[in-house]
């Protein structure tokens, strides 16, 4: 009798431990899903904030580039202008000496 008592309390004492190991389980398993769900966020948070980063810089850049596009447009077109005021000046004396020569051909 007092063999079947020791068997039933070890079989207690085994459904105890074994209730108290998945429950330490499950507090470890919810504590990792926590902790990771955490490094997961905090993952994000710096790929956000490298990624904001690397905007900036690619703005930072593209407004540079077109800067120095603008600053070669406005050298062209004060080029241009130039030009054509010089070819003006010239084609206007060339127009007014043929028109005196012309008078004088006749």
């Amino acid at each position: 009798m007092k063999l079947i008592e020791d068997i039933k309390k070890a079989e207690e004492k085994a459904e105890n431990v074994k209730k108290e190991a998945q429950h330490k389980g499950e507090e470890l398993l919810e504590k990792a899903r926590k902790t990771s769900d955490e490094a997961l966020a905090a993952l994000a948070e710096t790929r956000e904030k490298l990624l904001n980063d690397k905007l900036a810089e690619a703005r930072t850049m593209a407004d540079k580039e077109i800067k120095k596009a603008q600053r070669a447009h406005e050298a062209e077109l004060k080029k241009i202008r130039d030009s054509f005021t010089s070819k003006k000046d010239q084609a206007v004396k060339k127009v007014q000496e043929i028109l005196l020569a012309w008078p004088s051909s006749q």
